[in-house]
């Protein structure tokens, strides 16, 4: 719904000669009628910020071929155990999940894809779950996430710029996780696929 995030994903299709992709601003449940049904329909963190994510897949399926598929993988907030050791990972894990529930996304909809995709009437082909673990040796991406949130953190609500401190936040993160050298569950990713049946 994003026109700049359109726009970027355009540019990237035409400087890698890519022809037969098409980019259009639509609600999942207003997609115009023309455009044509689909070997595979396919969504990353999309379902969690659906008012009613059983609908949203419903209203995808007269897009699908006959036996195509549809995969949504969803992250979900039960992977945010608090770790003693790392304290302001933890915290910064807690900006990024409260603001996305205060702004209406269902933290719980990954371990509910497979409710969603049989009332959907799909045919469920497989679910499965993952942990994104990070280390020392890893590194972590939560201050890049936390940076590219921060407008909607603040304007959540949910932290201020002064707690925040964005400027020395991977500094401060990279010095705790070395200093504990311990893991961080940073994620819980729920991968779903279904097909509809003749």
């Amino acid at each position: 719904m994003n026109e700049a995030a359109l726009d970027i994903a355009r540019n990237a299709a035409v400087e890698r000669c890519i022809i037969n992709a098409k980019f259009i601003k639509a609600e999942i449940s207003g997609l115009p009628q023309d455009i044509g049904r689909f070997d595979a329909i396919i969504g990353r963190r999309v379902l969690m910020y659906q008012p009613d994510a059983t609908h949203s897949v419903k209203s995808l399926l007269p897009y699908l071929k006959t036996n195509g598929l549809v995969v949504f993988q969803e992250s979900d907030s039960m992977g945010s155990f608090k770790n003693m050791d790392l304290p302001l990972h933890t915290q910064a894990q807690a900006w990024i999940w409260d603001t996305v529930a205060k702004e209406g996304g269902n933290v719980h909809i990954g371990s509910n894809l497979y409710c969603v995709f049989k009332q959907a009437g799909l045919t469920i082909a497989q679910v499965r779950a993952e942990v994104v673990l990070q280390t020392p040796e890893t590194g972590s991406d939560l201050a890049w996430v936390v940076k590219m949130m921060l407008p909607r953190i603040i304007q959540s609500g949910t932290a201020t710029q002064k707690e925040i401190a964005i400027d020395l936040l991977e500094e401060r993160l990279n010095s705790e996780r070395q200093n504990a050298d311990a893991v961080f569950v940073r994620d819980m990713t729920f991968g779903i696929w279904g097909t509809l049946q003749a």
